[in-house]
């Protein structure tokens, strides 16, 4: 009510280094005393200091350059895509701006029996904070069981951000429904991922085909593009397709947008084909792997293989990767590196290893795999962060004493006989997750056979 003081006599320090909780009864005043804070309002009477200062003498550009706030109610403001994600970074260049779309969130860890669960509620609202930190692509999948509705969940919860929101999933039909797979098949999975994802349209479709020795993977991608003409697809593009099978479907006239594949300091894979392919027909690649399910890290700097079992099927499948690397020396060598580079920068070693990535050809855009909010500080650092020809040239010298993983993208992943493709669950559209899955497999020395 205009002329009546909400706060008065209010008097209390905040100290560095630890966490003041505001707790009161709705129309307390706590809202107005955060925006006094923010210096979105000013003290009728008394003052605001910061290490003594008082909060009229500092620029309020600098002080409100080191702060971060989520308010109560979530919009969108008037104006370009730009400006809302530039809001807090109102100096931001162009070039900056760009960046902060070029990071997904990638959701596998969502999906049930991939690792501990998390609750509905906790995984739309740290969605949430992707959105209002600028990172507005999430990644999914019709098999990551669960992960297409929690996205739609986000969608009802938070229409305002939903606006600006891009999902990419795929369509990934189970192995044992490839020999017999109809245009009803792959029609009738399109409009599951538009009931889950609650939209019209979907903004990118990754085929992904687990076989190659199964025919009809050309058609299923041909099917694939009338229900694009259609209007139920914006766009198409692939995932885990190596060289021979992307040219095959491009040759038989489909347009595609991107593939998404792993690509990361601990596999370069797609430098052998695929990434001189991409660039004749203008398509990018979408990059999972960045980080190794966390195993390009500061975690693990210096330490031991970790025992098992391991906590969510990520660190099983990077683990073999590992090994097919070099082991965990060659890969310790190449953490000691990326720490080297991280010093230099103030930086972490995820940061340099996304970084890395994002900075090779035809890269468009990395996922990073979150199954919460907890480091999304340093998934923003990739933004800030950029190499130099020196911070290149060192992280090539430590990934070439290191041997693999050989061969085209995802072919270790196709061997029906490997340790790669026994960790693969390839039927869950049909079976739903396994009721139980070894998370203690043996992989030191396995993951060839």
């Amino acid at each position: 009510e205009p002329g009546v003081p909400v706060l008065k006599g209010i008097s209390f320090d905040a100290p560095a280094g630890t966490t003041t909780a505001l707790v009161g009864s709705s129309g307390s005043g706590k809202s107005t005393l955060i925006s006094l804070v923010m210096a979105f309002a000013r003290p009728q009477q008394g003052r605001i200091t910061l290490d003594g200062a008082d909060l009229e003498s500092l620029k309020l550009h600098d002080y409100r350059g080191h702060l971060g706030v989520v308010m109560q109610d979530n919009f969108l403001f008037d104006g370009t895509v730009r400006e809302n994600i530039a809001f807090t970074r109102p100096d931001a260049t162009e070039e900056q701006v760009r960046e902060v779309s070029r990071i997904a969130k990638g959701n596998w860890q969502l999906a049930t029996k991939h690792g501990p669960p998390r609750a509905l509620d906790d995984a739309v609202e740290d969605m949430r904070r992707f959105m209002e930190a600028g990172i507005n692509a999430f990644d999914c999948a019709d098999h990551y069981i669960g992960v297409e509705e929690t996205i739609g969940q986000f969608r009802q919860r938070y229409p305002a951000l939903a606006k600006n929101l891009r999902v990419s999933t795929k369509y990934t039909p189970d192995s044992e429904l490839l020999p017999r797979l109809t245009r009803g098949d792959v029609a009738l999975a399109i409009d599951t991922s538009l009931r889950r994802l609650g939209v019209e349209q979907l903004d990118l479709v990754q085929f992904h085909w687990w076989d190659y020795d199964s025919a009809g993977c050309v058609q299923a991608m041909q099917w694939l593009q009338e229900l694009q003409r259609a209007g139920k697809v914006a766009h198409l593009g692939t995932t885990n397709f190596n060289v021979p099978r992307l040219r095959e479907v491009l040759d038989a006239g489909v347009t595609l947008l991107s593939n998404q594949l792993q690509y990361s300091l601990l596999d370069l894979r797609p430098e052998n084909g695929m990434v001189q392919l991409c660039r004749a027909h203008q398509m990018h690649l979408f990059c999972y792997g960045t980080v190794a399910g966390g195993f390009l890290s500061d975690k693990w700097l210096g330490q031991p293989a970790p025992a098992t079992p391991y906590a969510n099927r990520s660190l099983i499948k990077y683990r073999l990767i590992i090994e097919e690397f070099g082991g965990w020396d060659a890969y310790q060598g190449l953490l000691r590196a990326l720490a080297q580079v991280a010093s230099k920068h103030h930086s972490t070693i995820a940061a340099v290893a996304a970084r890395w990535v994002l900075d090779r050809p035809q890269v468009a855009l990395a996922l990073v795999g979150a199954r919460d909010a907890q480091h999304l500080d340093e998934n923003l650092d990739i933004f800030r962060l950029r190499l130099d020809d020196a911070d290149r040239a060192l992280l090539t010298s430590a990934r070439a004493a290191a041997p693999g993983p050989a061969g085209d993208c995802y072919d270790l992943e196709r061997n029906k006989d490997g340790m790669h493709a026994k960790i693969m669950h390839m039927n869950q559209n049909s079976h739903g997750a396994p009721a139980h899955i070894d998370m203690s497999p043996q992989v030191t020395g396995s993951a060839r056979r």
